[in-house]
């Protein structure tokens, strides 16, 4: 997909990378390549990061348990994305040019992955190391993803059947298995009743994960996949309008109108700049509001009485534990729903029991707590201003442009979304895992052209 070669005029490519005499091609007729089989494993990590190896599995929830059913798909999870990950690095390591390796490796993100590992010496959660190797594995390998196809028709490949096949389990399920696809009045949250979840275990991450491979079908058109691209628009952003995400469905065109239309006239640095501002304003007026005044009053000026459907109960409940533990932060998954937090008071005036709660409903929020200043500061620079600096870079190289307007699109969006939702290394899920491929994918395009 990338020639390092370009950067290494003196160096010859790798074997694989040149012309095959006919005698060869006729011989190899029937052999799996190298480059066909990067494509398969390739395809198979998209799959795994959006299909799951339990899809529809939201179905039984309701009869097992929520506990239940978490703790048996940890176990598979586990098993499945170790098993992946070995198939991927071995794949890596023998297929994929070296000098390729190195321009992907990034020193922020081996800084980021130490913050993260040191974490589970402050974490009390039960199985903390566990939770953070498998977390760290599974970024690691959605990262991977962009090292795997050959040429750029390889990856588009890979996105056009993966998202097909997705699209098509997702629509197939509504009819075939409409308890597990559609949020039922007997679920846990009996308020989402009707809405759509597909394979995904909410609506929540269903309609985010269909807005980016929304992206992705417009990338595809782009890049002359005009049918199958059209198709995989349509149907991914009518199953998130289906689906009910509010925050997802407006997002999506704002997401549209800052990166997009000033990339369709070169303007990536415009883009750049808008995203970063679009940014810093989506956090400042939903969890800066508790924390600073001056956001809270131009909140207002808009909506007197919005709390974010209960959020800012939660971020002022947990505003005073950040204080507690500046540095460190209380360890992987060491907050929320541990006992610290639930032997606390509950005061009678309080909106909403933050106690119960999975996660903080904002992702730098949960970042701070989990692993203090460091980890935040460290998130929001390759996340926020790093992408933005590789996306004007990758404006540059022939040929990069739609990938990495499409990277971009979904780097943005996501983090966006974060201001709403957290799932900043939250392990398999697929709107982590996809914000991750588009960060390593961003990553590359700016470093390197394309091979075509």
């Amino acid at each position: 997909m990338w020639r390092p070669g370009a950067f290494f005029p003196n160096s010859a490519m790798p074997m694989s990378n040149t012309a095959t005499l006919p005698t060869e091609r006729r011989a190899a007729g029937f052999a799996i390549t190298p480059e066909a089989l990067r494509l398969l494993v390739a395809m198979a990590v998209l799959a795994l990061m959006w299909i799951s190896l339990r899809p529809f599995g939201a179905g039984g929830v309701s009869e097992g348990g929520e506990t239940d059913f978490a703790r048996e798909g940890m176990l598979i999870s586990q098993i499945g994305y170790s098993a992946m990950a070995a198939v991927v690095l071995a794949t890596v390591m023998t297929l994929v040019d070296r000098r390729l390796i190195a321009r992907f490796v990034s020193v922020g993100w081996l800084a980021m992955f130490a913050i993260v590992g040191l974490s589970a010496f402050t974490g009390e959660a039960d199985g903390v190391w566990r939770s953070v190797a498998f977390s760290l594995i599974v970024t690691a390998l959605a990262g991977a993803v962009t090292l795997l196809p050959a040429t750029a028709r390889d990856f588009e490949t890979a996105l056009k059947t993966v998202s097909l096949v997705l699209l098509a389990l997702c629509y197939g399920g509504l009819v075939v298995d409409p308890v597990s696809s559609i949020h039922q009045a007997f679920d846990l949250e009996a308020q989402h009743a009707g809405l759509w979840r597909g394979v995904f275990f909410h609506k929540n991450i269903a309609g985010p994960v269909m807005i980016m491979i929304g992206f992705g079908g417009i990338f595809l058109m782009r890049r002359r996949h005009f049918a199958a691209g059209t198709l995989i628009a349509a149907l991914a952003f009518l199953f998130a309008f289906n689906a009910g995400s509010k925050t997802a469905l407006a997002l999506a065109p704002l997401v549209v109108a800052i990166v997009l239309v000033p990339a369709l006239f070169g303007l990536r640095l415009v883009a750049a700049i808008g995203a970063v501002v679009a940014i810093a304003g989506a956090h400042a007026l939903t969890v800066g509001t508790v924390f600073v005044p001056a956001f809270d009053a131009v909140l207002r000026t808009f909506s007197e009485t919005t709390t974010f459907t209960g959020r800012t109960a939660i971020w002022d409940f947990a505003g005073d534990y950040v204080l507690a533990r500046p540095w460190t932060g209380f360890g992987f998954d060491g907050f929320w729903g541990t006992p610290l937090l639930l032997a606390t008071e509950q005061p009678f005036d309080r909106a909403w029991d933050p106690r119960g709660i999975v996660h903080g409903h904002n992702g730098f929020f949960d970042i701070v707590l989990f692993f203090g200043l460091p980890g935040l500061f460290m998130l929001i620079w390759l996340t926020v201003f790093a992408p933005a600096i590789d996306y004007v870079r990758a404006g540059r190289q022939t040929g990069n442009g739609p990938l990495a307007d499409f990277f971009f699109m979904v780097i943005v969006f996501a983090v966006l979304t974060a201001a709403l939702e957290s799932f900043f290394f939250r392990r398999a899920d697929p709107i982590w895992l996809t914000m991750i491929m588009a960060l390593a994918g961003l990553r590359l395009c700016a470093r390197m052209p394309l091979r075509s």
